[in-house]
């Protein structure tokens, strides 16, 4: 999940395996609380 909420605030980040190394649309506003609770959601 930390990945996931890294790539969310901008950070570039690799997914394992994957390769990917692409930035995301920047979600500043979104605290870490806020993108659990949206995975949590749609879990």
């Amino acid at each position: 999940m930390l990945v996931i909420i890294k790539f969310l605030h901008g950070e570039k980040t690799k997914i394992i395996n994957e390769g990917y190394d692409y930035k995301c649309i920047s979600f500043p506003e979104l605290t870490d609380e806020d993108i659990s609770n949206l995975l949590s959601y749609t879990n």
